[in-house]
């Protein structure tokens, strides 16, 4: 299909989606929010796992389910299907309102497991040290992490431990030279760092790590975590950001398919994805740090934040050539020499991307709305 035929078919598709109200977007405007949904975390976690304060012991376990501490974020844990796989002598076939109606009549009682995920967590050798009297055995160590250990801040296994301890992270909307960074400080500097796009995907990623990332991220720390948190264009983060993600699952957007088809599924999701981006923020890094009510210095083309237990430095892309020695003063090093990676002109797609970009043409409308958000306002006011 001839270029300018592409970009008709683009625009098409992406006005028709606009118009009819069909994606993600509520009311046209890509600051609003959306029920359920938090960009940054994407899916938006019960607000007390995301409290950066310092939880207290449990002590005891009350036998009754209504009286412990943290009743509703245990029920919020329960997994019916976990709880009939993990506890073998239940009856079969329970519905899901069976398996809890059973587990708030009895199970809790008996200190029956309740989620592969929470329990897979545990390493009961490492566990049992931080309690003292546990004893070294998988079922008890599961029973304790499960009721009491997980609503007290501990650390279910080394790898979390390791997490909690780790100062440096980097957060990034995709695409924004994230990787470069991580790169440099690790055969720089032997230092290691947490990256994150979607919390929610770090820890499908991690299945093993057991607390929320915002537990670990304020968690008995001596000094401020250091975030790094790189941004870009929405729109030009949207098309190379779909192509980085075609590329890790597997689909193929090379000179092998045709650019019609590749086209096609970009229109299709363009304006969830805008959505999504120009939220992103919405995280507030689990730390209440609004950065629209902080200065963006656009000519440096970064930022600092200080919020006490987190610090935060937010820089553009564009910039990010001369930002070394300003991100190594940030991070507490004497230098640090960024050498860009992970671009789209070095990979094998590059020759589909280029078409793709010069395809990709918003409709009017959309691009002023783009330019209006929030995000295009504070840091590429121009």
């Amino acid at each position: 299909m001839p270029a300018t035929e592409l970009s008709d078919l683009f625009e098409r598709m992406v006005l028709e989606a606009w118009e009819s109200g069909s994606s993600l977007l509520p009311a046209h405007d890509f600051d609003a929010p959306r029920a359920g949904i938090a960009p940054g975390n994407l899916w938006d976690a019960p607000s007390r796992w995301q409290d950066p304060a310092k939880r207290g012991l449990i002590g005891d376990v009350p036998a009754s389910l209504a009286d412990h501490s943290a009743r509703d974020e245990l029920l919020e844990s329960f997994v019916p299907d976990d709880y009939c796989a993990l506890n073998a002598d239940l009856p079969s076939g329970l519905s899901d309102d069976q398996a809890r109606e059973h587990f708030i009549e009895s199970g809790y009682a008996r200190r029956r497991l309740y989620s592969r995920a929470i329990a897979g967590a545990v390493q009961a050798r490492f566990y049992a040290k931080q309690v003292g009297s546990l004893k070294r055995d998988d079922l008890a160590a599961q029973r304790h992490y499960s009721y009491q250990g997980r609503f007290e801040d501990r650390h279910p296994n080394d790898l979390s431990a390791w997490f909690a301890s780790c100062r440096v992270h980097l957060w990034q909307v995709g695409k924004v030279g994230s990787i470069s960074i991580q790169n440099a400080l690790r055969e720089q500097h032997d230092i290691h760092s947490i990256h994150l796009h979607y919390v929610d995907a770090w820890h499908r990623g991690l299945p093993k790590v057991g607390p929320h990332y915002s537990r670990l991220l304020h968690h008995g720390r001596s000094e401020p975590a250091l975030i790094v948190c790189g941004i870009r264009d929405p729109i030009d983060r949207v098309i190379s950001g779909y192509f980085q993600e075609s590329e890790s699952l597997g689909i193929d957007t090379t000179e092998h398919i045709d650019t019609e088809s590749v086209v096609r599924r970009l229109a299709g999701r363009i304006l969830d994805d805008l959505w999504i981006t120009c939220r992103w923020f919405s995280h507030n890094f689990f730390a209440g740090i609004d950065v629209y009510r902080h200065p963006f210095d656009h000519e440096e083309g970064c930022c600092e934040i200080d919020a006490g237990s987190v610090r935060v430095l937010v820089y553009r892309l564009e910039n990010l050539a001369q930002l070394g020695p300003r991100i190594a003063s940030f991070l507490g090093i004497d230098e640090l020499d960024i050498q860009q990676r992970n671009i789209s002109a070095g990979k094998p797609y590059a020759a589909r991307y280029a078409d793709v970009r010069r395809a990709a043409v918003l409709p009017p409308d959309v691009i002023e709305a783009v330019r209006s958000c929030k995000m295009c306002r504070h840091f590429w006011p121009e």
